[in-house]
């Protein structure tokens, strides 16, 4: 087993949080509700899932409906929120809001390139459970062919591969190399419970991430 130290930049995405960390305080809370809600939610609902009082989240939201970024419908006695429709900026939080999806995509995207290619990629960590912050490292569980772990070729392919997805996800990558064989003997401790229990495998991919 091979352990890679985390490469990226100095600032560091949250992904599990991608609208918050762009955009910090009640607003960047409030419209990330509304983003994961995807339908319309009263001023009482949107403060409570983002953690905002009432009259502060009513304030921030009236901006944001004048910005044309929230649209508003009363429905009295409340007034219904949500993302507007044909918003540039609405689309583009919404994109922002799927940032991690996009992360395990170019993650397997960048694997097709690798020379050799590795048998699995999976990420493990609090990113795989949806817990990271802004301090988190992604980690990733790169298992190379038998044979590979060693050579030259694999370990540059592992650190462009390595370099490629902390500037892409703007987040320090740790990444742990094993071979087939360790894999499959691998231990029962904490490190290898917790890549069983929580791991994603976004190489060969095997589904549309989210």
């Amino acid at each position: 087993m091979k352990f890679l130290h985390a490469l990226g930049s100095l600032v560091v995405m949250d992904l599990a949080r991608p609208i918050e960390a762009v955009i910090p305080g009640a607003q960047g809370q409030l419209l990330a509700a509304l983003v994961c809600a995807g339908r319309e939610l009263s001023t009482k609902t949107v403060a409570q899932i983002a953690g905002v009082s009432a009259p502060h989240a009513s304030r921030v939201l009236a901006n944001l409906v004048s910005l044309g970024i929230v649209q508003r419908r009363d429905v009295p006695p409340v007034a219904l929120y949500s993302m507007a429709t044909g918003s540039a900026v609405a689309d583009l939080l919404r994109d922002l809001n799927g940032l991690r999806g996009r992360v395990f995509s170019e993650m397997a995207s960048a694997a097709v390139e690798m020379s050799p290619q590795p048998v699995e990629v999976t990420v493990f960590g609090s990113v795989a459970r949806g817990e990271s912050d802004a301090d988190s490292d992604i980690d990733v569980l790169l298992v190379a062919p038998n044979g590979a772990l060693d050579t030259d070729e694999w370990t540059s392919s592992v650190i462009t591969w390595t370099k490629r997805i902390s500037e892409f996800a703007a987040s320090p990558t740790q990444v742990i190399e094993v071979d087939e064989h360790q894999r499959r003997t691998s231990p029962d401790n904490a490190l290898w419970r917790g890549i069983r229990r929580d791991g994603i495998v976004v190489f060969p991919r095997k589904a549309t991430f989210r």
